[in-house]
């Protein structure tokens, strides 16, 4: 995108305040003591309100100190306040170890693995899945 598109963007989710369902909205993460720039969430609500998904970049620096597992965790809350049943999918390249870890350790189950064309380069996604039940359901927690 041009500049000025990224700088239209960018205002524009500054006053995002909920997830827009049929629409991605982009969070900032940022250092729980410093509030220091790390990287962003993107997350994205099905126009039936019954999926979801999430992405998320961290710079190098932060990586591997548990900020993006907990942003992935914190986004959740966003999604189960639509729909306390609601699916949410985070899809990472086969190759993104860090990625895998942070869908892991946020509770997200591998589902499927799909072969697809991203920037013209053919790679193997695999597909990550986090339900929660609703809350008539026997099991409180999240689970696939």
């Amino acid at each position: 995108m041009t500049h000025a598109e990224a700088q239209a963007f960018v205002k524009g989710m500054l006053c995002t305040t909920k997830l827009v369902p049929g629409a991605w909205i982009q969070l900032a993460i940022a250092h729980a003591s410093t509030d220091a720039l790390l990287g962003d969430l993107g997350l994205f609500l099905a126009e039936d309100q019954q999926s979801g998904e999430i992405g998320f970049t961290l710079c190098n620096a932060a990586q591997g100190q548990g900020h993006a597992a907990r942003a992935v965790i914190e986004a959740t809350a966003l999604f189960l306040d639509v729909n306390e049943g609601i699916e949410i999918r985070g899809i990472t390249d086969a190759r993104n170890t860090p990625s895998i870890r942070v869908l892991e350790r946020s509770g997200f189950v591998q589902v499927s693995v799909q072969d697809c064309v991203f920037k013209g380069e053919s790679c193997t996604e695999l597909v990550y899945s986090l339900r929660r039940y609703g809350a008539n359901s026997s099991d409180p927690g999240f689970g696939s």
